[in-house]
């Protein structure tokens, strides 16, 4: 999610925190998107108790590129009618966090 917080998605995460959240429409919009961020991690995290790391499921750095790989050719992530568009680089970048 903090990978594609930008100008473009800001809004649907604004709506999203004030809506599902209740954090206050009063909150500069970037303020309120990181928040939206935090509070769906927690959501995940502590109430729905996911792991949140690649690392926690058993993926290391040793296969990212090909994982990158994969996605980029599989699922048409570059596409720019999607949310959110990724490239391959993109998608490694988020995996490489993701660790």
């Amino acid at each position: 999610m903090r990978h594609i917080l930008n100008d473009r998605t800001l809004e649907r995460f604004v709506k999203f925190g004030v809506d599902i959240y209740g954090i206050s429409a009063e909150l500069p919009p970037y303020k309120i998107a990181e928040q939206t961020i935090d509070k769906t991690y927690d959501f995940f995290r502590n109430t729905m108790r996911m792991p949140m790391t690649l690392r926690e499921v058993g993926i290391d750095e040793s296969h990212l590129k090909e994982i990158a790989a994969h996605i980029a050719t599989n699922e048409g992530l570059d596409n720019p009618s999607i949310f959110a568009p990724l490239t391959e680089k993109d998608i490694y970048e988020i995996l490489e966090t993701s660790l």
